[in-house]
């Protein structure tokens, strides 16, 4: 059995699924928890460190399911993207939460590894590894990857594009 904590953790977590971040409140989540808002208060200081604790564990999930091993940098990278597109057309809320929210830095706890930070890190070791087999602008190299994981995913939210599990790889090829 849960703990209550985890409980009000899981139920925010459901409503940023459902109706984004802007439908988060305390007296949403102690509805959904069939609770009473100040028992919210028990286990948070305020919305913002339930916010927090949301994003952790929303953030952790993703990188746990984008974790592979023994595969080079640029797979690492293409497997990490897919997973990222995945979820964009799973859950476009979470996403939207979790990485395209502009104060995800103050809301993640200090030292918490980003979807940005991990993209960055996987686009980082490709170019280093590209850039060892020959001569690239690496700054160049990277915009344009940055822009072809921000376009696809906007793509998707749009339902202008649909998610496949080759499209990481198609789109990407190019590195």
């Amino acid at each position: 059995m849960i703990d209550k904590k985890e409980r009000i953790i899981n139920a925010a977590s459901k409503i940023i699924e459902n109706k984004g971040s802007s439908g988060l409140t305390v007296r949403t989540v102690a509805k959904k928890c069939k609770s009473h808002p100040h028992l919210i208060y028990n286990h948070f200081k305020n919305k913002n460190g339930l916010l927090s604790h949301v994003a952790q564990r929303l953030t952790n999930e993703m990188l746990t399911e984008s974790l592979c091993f023994h595969r080079s940098n640029k797979d690492q990278l293409i497997h990490t993207v897919s997973v990222f597109l995945k979820k964009v057309s799973k859950t476009p809320h979470i996403i939207d939460f979790i990485f395209f929210n502009p104060e995800i830095g103050q809301i993640l706890p200090k030292n918490s590894l980003s979807i940005a930070d991990n993209l960055s890190q996987k686009i980082n070791a490709v170019i280093a590894d590209l850039s060892k087999e020959k001569k690239i602008k690496t700054q160049e190299l990277s915009l344009r990857i940055w822009s072809t994981i921000n376009g696809l995913a906007m793509l998707i939210k749009q339902g202008v594009l649909k998610y496949s599990p080759q499209l990481a790889e198609n789109r990407l090829s190019y590195i």
